[in-house]
C-alpha cells in the first residue's frame, strides 16, 4: 500500500533528523541547526498526514481501534500544543491552556487523538490574526471530557460549517487556504470511532469554536 511505502522512508528521515539535531554544534554551526529543526518539523508534519491517511482507510473500512487505553487530556493537550508552537510563533499567536482540576481518563488511542488536536490547533493557528490568542479549555462533562479550541479568526458561515467537515470538502473559508482538506474529515472520523462528537460553533467575524468529546474510563 503506497502509505506504507512512504511512511518507513519517512520514519527513517524522521529517526535521522533526531540523532542530528542532538548532536553538539558549536555556535558557527547556527544556521545549520535551524535548517535541522525545520526539516524536523516538517518531517513530522508529513509523518502526521500518512498517519492520518491510514486512520482514514482503516476507520472507513470498518476496522476498529486497536491501541486504546487510558489516558490523561491534559497531557496530550500540552503534547500537542508543543509541536504547533514553532508554527504559532512565527504569527506571534499566543496559545492558552486552561483545565478543570481532577479530569478522569480518557479511553483513547493517544496517537489519534494526538493527530486530532494537531489538525484543530494547526487549522486555529493558520486562520488566527497575527498578535492572535488560541484559548484551549477542558472540562468534564457527565461521562465525557469536553474540549473546545477557540481562534479569533474570520469565522465560518453557519450554512459551511457542515461542509468543512466532509472528506476533501472545499467552503469559502478554506477556498485560498491549500491542504488536502482532510483535516477535519479525519477529526470526524477518529472522534466518532471513539464514541465522541465533534463540532464547530460560529459567526463570521467572531472566530470559532471547535469542540469534541471523549468518555471517559468506566
Amino acid at each position: 500500500m503506497v502509505y506504507h511505502d512512504i511512511r518507513s522512508p519517512l520514519s527513517t528521515i524522521v529517526a535521522s533528523l533526531e540523532v542530528l539535531s542532538s548532536l553538539p554544534i558549536g555556535a558557527q554551526d547556527a544556521t545549520a541547526q535551524s535548517m535541522i529543526e525545520v526539516a524536523q518539523r516538517s518531517a513530522k508534519r508529513i509523518q502526521h498526514l500518512v498517519d492520518s491517511l491510514l486512520d482514514i482507510n482503516r476507520l472507513e473500512s470498518g476496522q476498529e481501534i486497536g491501541n486504546r487505553a487510558p489516558a490523561s487530556m491534559k497531557a496530550i493537550v500540552d503534547e500537542a500544543v508543543g509541536l504547533i508552537l514553532p508554527m504559532a510563533e512565527i504569527k506571534s499567536v499566543r496559545v492558552i491552556t486552561r483545565t478543570d482540576t481532577n479530569l478522569p481518563q480518557v479511553d483513547i488511542d493517544e496517537e489519534m487523538i494526538l493527530r486530532v488536536l494537531i489538525n484543530l490547533l494547526e487549522n486555529a493557528v493558520k486562520f488566527s490574526r497575527v498578535q492572535g490568542t488560541i484559548r484551549i479549555t477542558l472540562n468534564q462533562q457527565a461521562d465525557m471530557i469536553l474540549t473546545a479550541i477557540r481562534d479569533d479568526g474570520p469565522g465560518i458561515a453557519p450554512d459551511e460549517q457542515e461542509l468543512i467537515f466532509e472528506k476533501y470538502g472545499r467552503p469559502n473559508i478554506l477556498a485560498d487556504g491549500g491542504g488536502l482538506g482532510l483535516g477535519l474529515s479525519y477529526c470526524r472520523l477518529a472522534v466518532n470511532s471513539h464514541g465522541g462528537q465533534i463540532w464547530v460553533e460560529s459567526k463570521p467575524g467572531t472566530g470559532a469554536v471547535f469542540k469534541f468529546t471523549l468518555p471517559t474510563v468506566d
